[in-house]
């Protein structure tokens, strides 16, 4: 049995903790010069018999286009990045072209934003499908939304 002199004690104590808790999923500002965000550029393919090889794939980084950047399914790549650099950040990825071999097959491309401040879990910003109809395909370019830098 508890007194009941110590249960406003033991009601104090449990709101404390519950509020020290919920602070905990706040977001906070960013620090300056500190890590805070990656952007990540991913190429996948669902294919029938044989992976796509030799995807051309172009993308932004922090000093500019990086063009050509050859990907075979899966594979990613990831930029990171500070929020104090001066400029916005506008993530972008362009599908140039790939060696298919079955029609039907397909190249995802997707932007995805990790952020410091939830975790590093990954949020798709964008995402583009290049289905392999016979014909060489038409190149896609898919765009992000604008990050702060």
């Amino acid at each position: 049995m508890i007194p009941r002199r110590a249960v406003p004690a033991i009601l104090l104590t449990i709101t404390t903790c519950l509020l020290a808790v919920s602070t905990l999923g706040c977001s906070v500002a960013a620090v300056p010069g500190r890590f805070t965000y990656v952007v990540k550029y991913e190429v996948t393919a669902e294919f029938a018999a044989t992976s796509p090889g030799s995807v051309d794939v172009a993308y932004l980084d922090g000093t500019g286009p990086q063009s050509p950047a050859v990907f075979t399914p899966p594979q990613s790549f990831e930029v990171t990045f500070d929020y104090d650099y001066g400029t916005p950040f506008d993530p972008e990825m362009t599908f140039n072209s790939a060696s298919f071999t079955d029609v039907g097959d397909k190249i995802i491309v997707k932007i995805i934003w990790k952020d410091y401040r939830t975790d590093f879990q990954e949020e798709l910003l964008a995402a583009g499908v290049i289905e392999y109809d016979g014909a060489p395909p038409a190149a896609l370019t898919i765009h992000g939304d604008q990050l702060p830098k």
